[in-house]
């Protein structure tokens, strides 16, 4: 700790070792005002309160009623508005990739995991990226949500690291049938 205190910087190891101490004393002490102000500086030390996984989706085309059966291509703008640049997984067996999950309604998970989209290239922080998503939907008919997420492969999917991307309903049909009796 003393040499933490001498170099001005605060590991994640020694965080997590000395934590716990202080929020029991704190606790004990009733200075909670005082945790919550220990734990915003902490965070800031640490660098973590800006997590380095986070996507504002500027702008995306999805169609609200889908066929079943049907692939549908959506174009997608995403922006890098995390800590750290992403690098594309052309390159990089753990780039960041663009995907999606189908949901019912009640945010239940029916499909995880949809077909990826690489980056074009490594996307630093603050900047943007056009991508076509290939969307397929649900077999079964009925209202889904489908949600837009960011994935660093083998590692996290941004919705699961406090970076959800958009749910949008959307109302998946039977194909319209071309050959019907006369």
């Amino acid at each position: 700790v003393a040499q933490a205190i001498e170099r001005r910087s605060l590991g994640l190891a020694l965080a997590l070792q000395v934590w716990p101490k202080i929020a029991r004393v704190t606790d004990t002490l009733g200075l909670t005002r005082f945790q919550r102000w220990l734990v915003k500086a902490g965070m800031r030390a640490l660098r973590l309160e800006r997590p380095p996984y986070r996507a504002q989706f500027v702008r995306y085309q999805v169609p609200n009623q889908m066929q079943s059966g049907q692939m549908y291509q959506c174009p997608v703008r995403v922006r890098n508005t995390g800590a750290t640049h992403w690098p594309t997984s052309r390159t990089n067996p753990t780039g960041i990739n663009l995907g999606y999950h189908w949901l019912t309604t009640d945010e239940v998970m029916v499909f995880r995991d949809g077909p990826r989209v690489e980056l074009p290239a490594d996307l630093p922080s603050g900047r943007t990226a056009d991508l076509t998503l290939c969307v397929t939907p649900p077999e079964q008919p009925g209202t889904y949500l489908l949600q837009l997420d960011m994935v660093r492969e083998g590692v996290t999917w941004f919705s699961e690291s406090g970076s959800p991307g958009p749910k949008l309903t959307i109302e998946v049909q039977f194909p319209q049938r071309t050959d019907a009796p006369q």
